[in-house]
């Protein structure tokens, strides 16, 4: 739900104007800070919730107060959004508060200005397009810093207290987005609760306390044992402990860098019944924090300095990743450190997130594409207990369990002899060496054997299959064809993949939507897996009317047979070759290409030059070699076929008869 209070918009032109933009920003932060440290505790009403200004419409601003509120929860949570205005109101900010809004908001401008050489296109376009439709002011990142510099220390705390008095019955709008069969309150119910919430007599908000290290150890140095140079400017180190770092210096961001820790196994390592719990370990640490702070207090604590980690684990690795201002390196290591060997076990975040989770589960399996997906995944997985899903589902989450999550975590982050790390960014290698030493080459190791991806059995369907799903009222088809074949990896199979990709969109496209006009888009994913089984598979996912789908089905598996028995026409191999060209000229500018590509040589070893050259994979863009590759991906054994159809309409009762005259 959000709570909405509207006004007429007001100008970005002046100083004045930046002065309240900045106030504004500043409320919102410490405001979302409290409300996001709230959302953790078992008595909140929520289990998210946030603030911000912002426009739907240019004449018009609007405050935003939103949550997602917990069953039964939805009156109290628009009630304690209305008191945590009261509480602002009565009470104001701390301090501490203001000082770290200030020092974020600064930091952020700064930012700014380190990157104004490499700044994304996109973003300055759009900033022209503000100032051409809105005449929002446009004074470079520099003056703006400048500006802000001089602005920032003038903020008072009165002033911010004034943003609260912008809520007022006036302009107000209440949304609620609830399931179709869920109670929702009357609007008179709504307007009584805000205005009780409104009258609360709060507390002073209690202060957090930032007095404790990031991390409760000071780790003992380990030792940088070998150095070599390899190619593109890459540095590799030995570490005593059994690690390995590869390091790559770059200018294409002035304000990056970023430390990636990456292992093999995965949730490949776990049986089935704890294959939620190591699922789910990443992201439940992050919601925990690391070291001696939650993740709200965290950011309080590292007010004014960028610097992060994030972990996760999937079914083929364990990753961790932290991102940092080069100025802010320390910091970032030491949550990497602490990302292995401290994670912050707080049993009422974990709740928090939990239902946060077992609610978002709940409304996705409401949602039409959803059921479609989780279908379709089921039936071409064979009803296999890890089909991959991009989202959570009820029968997940709610196996998990605080102590055997945290106890999955600590197993598969137990040896960093078996972690590869890569540091790439604007870092200075010498100024790296001793943050490396210390809290890398620090980490526990064991003398356990290097864990591989194992075989789980999760593989597509093998033969024929055409399956139905029905959901949803709306009058439109999704189809998912899907063939598969078992194709032994190697870097030339991977190439192949990403070519049959890029000929499949242009050839899908012409006939589905250029020549039947059946549908406005086609995706399509065609991939080499590497972790055993090793298998090909190739698949495309399109929307058509109801009546259309069977035929377009069949169009679209007549299009993938046509590429191995008929010459792809010229003009779609120049355009698949000149998209992998434009791409890879891209992506060379990008610290995550680099990240990505060095990620591959620390787990498989592969040779990085090999990876880097484009043309291993242009010279492949053949006639003859397309031919080939749809042949061996697209054979006729192995295909499923998914739609997804409204659901039908339940009869209705005969009609009584008439009676007799």
């Amino acid at each position: 739900m959000s709570v909405d209070f509207q006004m007429p918009h007001r100008p970005e032109a002046s100083i004045a104007d930046l002065r309240r933009s900045l106030t504004e920003g500043m409320f919102s932060s410490i405001l979302g800070a409290r409300l996001a440290i709230i959302a953790k505790r078992a008595k909140s009403s929520w289990t998210g919730a946030g603030v911000g200004f912002g426009s739907n419409l240019r004449p018009v601003d609007e405050l935003s107060l939103s949550a997602t509120a917990k069953d039964g929860k939805l009156l109290d949570a628009i009630g304690d959004l209305a008191g945590e205005l009261a509480r602002v109101r009565q009470h104001g900010f701390s301090t501490e508060e203001i000082d770290e809004a200030r020092a974020a908001t600064l930091r952020r401008f700064e930012e700014g200005v380190r990157e104004v050489d490499t700044r994304d296109s996109r973003d300055t376009a759009s900033e022209i397009l503000r100032n051409f439709l809105t005449h929002e002011y446009m004074i470079g990142a520099v003056r703006e810093l400048e500006l802000t510099q001089a602005v920032l220390p003038t903020i008072t705390n009165a002033q911010l207290v004034e943003i609260a008095k912008l809520a007022t019955d006036t302009g107000r709008v209440v949304t609620i987005q609830a399931p179709p069969k869920g109670d929702v309150p009357t609007e008179a119910a709504i307007a009584a609760k805000l205005a009780e919430g409104a009258a609360r007599q709060m507390p002073a908000w209690e202060a957090t306390d930032l007095t404790q290290p990031l991390i409760t150890a000071d780790p003992t140095p380990g030792k940088i044992t070998a150095e070599k140079t390899l190619g593109n400017d890459v540095v590799q180190w030995s570490l005593s402990n059994g690690a390995t770092v590869l390091l790559k210096h770059t200018d294409f961001k002035k304000d990056e860098v970023v430390v990636v820790g990456v292992s093999n196994g995965g949730t490949s390592q776990v049986a089935n019944a704890q294959y939620p719990q190591a699922l789910f370990a990443g992201a439940i640490v992050n919601t925990m924090g690391i070291g001696n702070y939650g993740p709200d207090e965290l950011e309080k604590k590292l007010a004014g300095k960028k610097a992060g980690v994030a972990v996760s684990i999937d079914g083929e690795q364990e990753r961790v990743e932290g991102t940092a201002s080069p100025s802010d390196v320390l910091p970032m290591m030491q949550l990497v450190h602490g990302a292995f060997v401290e994670p912050h076990v707080d049993a009422s975040a974990f709740e928090a997130w939990k239902l946060q989770q077992l609610q978002l589960a709940k409304l996705i399996g409401a949602n039409t594409q959803a059921i479609f997906i989780i279908g379709a995944f089921d039936a071409l997985f064979d009803h296999h207990p890890r089909i991959p899903l991009p989202f959570p589902t009820e029968q997940r989450i709610a196996a998990i369990k605080l102590d055997q999550a945290v106890a999955q975590y600590r197993a598969r982050m137990a040896n960093a002899a078996d972690f590869g790390f890569v540091i790439v960014g604007a870092f200075d290698v010498a100024a790296m060496r001793p943050l490396v030493e210390k809290y890398l080459a620090s980490l526990p190791a064991t003398k356990a054997k290097h864990e591989t991806v194992k075989d789980v059995g999760l593989k597509p369907h093998q033969g024929t299959l055409n399956k139905t799903v029905r959901a949803g009222d709306e009058n439109k088809a999704m189809s998912m064809i899907v063939a598969s074949a078992i194709v032994p990896w190697s870097l030339t199979v991977e190439a192949d993949a990403e070519i049959l990709q890029g000929v499949l969109n242009i050839e899908l496209l012409e006939v589905l939507r250029e020549k039947l006009g059946g549908t406005y888009s086609v995706s399509v994913q065609s991939q080499a897996d590497r972790s055993p089984p090793q298998r090909a598979m190739t698949l495309a996912v399109f929307e058509s009317d109801p009546t259309r789908a069977t035929a377009m089905q069949a169009e679209a598996w007549k299009t993938l047979d046509a590429l191995a028995t008929t010459p792809v026409k010229d003009d779609t191999l120049a355009k698949v070759k000149e998209q992998l060209v434009k791409e890879h000229g891209a992506n060379l500018l990008e610290n995550a290409y680099w990240t990505g590509l060095l990620e591959r040589v620390v787990r498989y070893g592969d040779d990085l030059a090999t990876l880097v050259a484009i043309d291993r994979v242009t010279a492949r863009v053949t006639a003859a070699n397309v031919k080939k590759i749809a042949a061996q991906f697209v054979g006729k054994t192995n295909r499923v076929t998914v739609t997804l159809l409204p659901e039908v309409p339940a009869a209705k009762p005969d009609a009584k008869p008439a009676p007799k005259k």
